[in-house]
């Protein structure tokens, strides 16, 4: 009984194991970090936004994710990593994207 016991606690904890993705948001043409950028794992309920300095830092199970980094007025950009270990400098290079507005006419 404890042999068995024993499995399924090294079971959960080998499951449970995360590792952390780092990198940085930054403007593709000018290179500027693109503060407060959010930042998700498609698939799952796993996300940050960028600090002030477009640095991130998430948190995700072992296994290949899917990252989507979002700002307005930028184009969404996608990358795909095989986490097996902490990762550092899985940065985002965003392009901006024209927003056209309707003309508004006040009478």
């Amino acid at each position: 009984m404890k042999i068995i016991f024993l499995f399924f606690l090294f079971a959960c904890f080998a499951n449970a194991q995360q590792y952390f993705v780092r990198g940085r948001v930054l403007d593709h043409s000018s290179g500027e970090p693109l503060s407060f950028t959010n930042i998700r794992v498609e698939g799952t309920t796993y996300g940050a936004s960028a600090n002030k300095d477009g640095e991130y830092e998430l948190k995700v199970n072992h296994g290949k994710h899917i990252l989507i980094a979002s700002y307005i007025g930028y184009k969404s950009d996608t990358l795909i990593i095989n986490v097996n270990d902490n990762i550092s400098n899985v940065d985002f290079h965003l392009n901006q994207t024209n927003i056209t507005l309707p003309d508004i006419v006040i009478v």
